[in-house]
């Protein structure tokens, strides 16, 4: 157990954060017409939705979920929803190689996977129920109107709760995968 003020895990760190700071600001968004903040209780509704929609469709501890993003707000959400299931996390970069994302995925047994754009979603899509255990593919492009979108994701989470399952400091919350310079990435695993 942690002492006062300390966390016991990532996940830990974000509920009590949200509890103790809900209100204040946590990531800004500069837009042209200025800046956009989301605040601490804001992510933590983000989080849960995207935590409860994951779970609806089919992701258990243990189970990889895959990403294919820039860093934007999503991506930490994504993050913190796939911790609080137990599940890991695989991130890449928008810029690989698709022979490289097509690798990692297979690599990491990702059961879902989830993209920043509509363009590398219609690169990747066929890939569902091809590629090891990939069952789904989602992307951040557009509304939930689309059922492939996260935004329609969070809208089912959003309907079925799911709490986050206890945690311990030492279970695999990730693989960051190496550049692939000497061969094929490699991934390094995170607790």
């Amino acid at each position: 157990m942690a002492r006062r003020g300390e966390f016991n895990h990532l996940v830990d760190m974000l509920e009590r954060s949200v509890q103790r700071f809900g209100q204040r600001r946590l990531f800004g968004q500069r837009l042209e017409a200025g800046w956009r903040w989301i605040t601490y209780a804001d992510f933590g509704a983000q989080v849960d939705e995207i935590r409860a929609g994951l779970h609806a469709i089919g992701v258990r501890r243990g189970d990889t979920v895959a990403l294919i993003s820039g860093n934007r707000v999503e991506w930490a959400a994504i993050a913190y929803a796939t911790y609080g299931l137990g599940a890991r996390l695989a991130p890449m970069y928008e810029h690989q190689l698709a022979e490289d994302w097509r690798y990692i995925l297979n690599d990491c047994g990702a059961r879902a996977l989830v993209v920043s754009s509509q363009e590398i979603h219609d690169r990747v899509a066929p890939w569902a129920g091809t590629l090891g255990q990939l069952a789904t593919v989602l992307h951040m492009g557009t509304d939930a109107a689309d059922s492939h979108s996260l935004a329609a994701l969070r809208v089912a989470g959003r309907g079925s709760p799911e709490p986050t399952v206890a945690l311990s400091a030492e279970e695999i919350c990730g693989f960051i995968y190496t550049s692939g310079t000497t061969g094929r990435p490699k991934g390094v695993l995170l607790s």
